[in-house]
């Protein structure tokens, strides 16, 4: 009998409550395409790990979300608390911290990570995670899916995790020779944009001799969040002109049905088939190709006519692809906020 598949989850930005249920839901939705899974449940097929990165950032929150103290005095709680912010970058995001209630749930996770200790545990928490699963299953049986921010802390965790450091005892992190994963799946693909202690072009996280035996991101079309500076794999002496024509290796995935105005949205990935039939695939589902474009056929019927113009137009207007960075990131993050909030009900009218 084949060993049971294990799919570590990662969130991404703001309030993740919902995600392992949205992922565990949206999985479920595209399971009932397929005449063969219609009637399973994906929790009876893989083994779902969910990864709360944010519940390390929830207690420093409070003291840079408190309005009512100056913003040295935020600074310094997180010193006090040993975080070490990096002052000259927050400082840049002092008016949004104050102004912005929805900063401060959502966009505070990118300074927290970028700009602080926090990172750390962050990434240590999902190793642990990982090195868990890898004992438990084997390593070929266990997968890593990130979304948004948490691309970007799945990138990071498994460079720390894989490489192998001057000085540095090997058994205490992973092999890739011995424990490479079955794959890695970054869902909307942060990781180069916000590139900080390696570069993502050079790092471990890669088919077929880094850490995963499988490389897969998933860019929507209007996915502005997408956009800046995504990872574009070239001939580097890490990844090769074989390995980034192999589909099975690695996969860049593009999907453009519009069935709701949210594109970055987890759910909105993983309930297309074009999204969730590569990712079952590596689940050891029986899934054949043409199973999977019969299944986007009848997904995309349902898609919202003319509205993927109407979004490609509207961000090509902001030029969110011409931003860099962090302010890339939230400026987008911010645009499409922006967007849900103007357009509302009428985007499906």
């Amino acid at each position: 009998m084949p060993v049971k598949q294990t799919l570590i989850i990662v969130h991404g930005m703001g309030d993740p409550k919902d995600f392992e249920k949205e992922v565990i839901d949206s999985l479920n939705s595209g399971l009932k395409l397929y005449p063969a899974y219609k009637k399973k449940k994906i929790e009876q097929l893989v083994d779902i790990v969910y990864y709360d990165y944010d519940t390390i950032f929830n207690k420093y929150r409070k003291a840079m979300a408190d309005s009512a103290k100056p913003f040295a005095d935020r600074l310094a709680a997180l010193r006090k608390a040993g975080q070490s912010p990096i002052e000259g970058d927050f400082l840049t995001w002092e008016s949004e911290i104050d102004s912005d209630t929805f900063f401060r749930t959502h966009w505070l996770d990118v300074l927290f990570y970028c700009y602080t200790f926090l990172a750390e545990p962050a990434r240590i928490g999902l190793a642990r995670k990982i090195v868990e699963a890898v004992d438990k299953r084997g390593s070929q049986n266990v997968h890593v899916l990130g979304h948004s921010l948490g691309t970007s802390v799945v990138h990071d965790t498994l460079e720390s995790l894989y490489k192998k450091y001057e000085g540095h005892d090997r058994k205490k992190n992973l092999d890739p020779s011995t424990h490479r994963l079955g794959s890695v799946h970054l869902v909307a693909n942060v990781s180069n944009l916000l590139e900080s202690f390696c570069e993502v072009e050079k790092s471990l996280v890669r088919p077929p001799d880094g850490c995963a035996n499988a490389y897969y991101q998933y860019r929507h079309a209007v996915d502005p969040i997408t956009w800046p500076s995504p990872f574009e794999p070239i001939e580097n002496g890490f990844w090769t002109s074989a390995i980034i024509a192999d589909d099975l290796q690695y996969r860049v995935v593009r999907p453009s049905a519009v069935l709701d105005l949210n594109t970055h949205a987890i759910t909105h990935y993983l309930r297309d088939p074009v999204c969730h039939g590569p990712l079952l695939q590596t689940l050891n589902l029986e899934l054949t190709n043409d199973d999977i474009k019969s299944a986007a056929q009848t997904y995309s019927a349902d898609s919202l006519q003319g509205k993927a113009e109407l979004l490609r137009d509207r961000w090509k207007e902001l030029e969110v692809d011409r931003l860099e960075g962090i302010p890339a990131l939230i400026q987008a993050a911010q645009a499409l906020r922006d967007m849900l909030a103007n357009f509302g009900k009428t985007f499906k009218e």
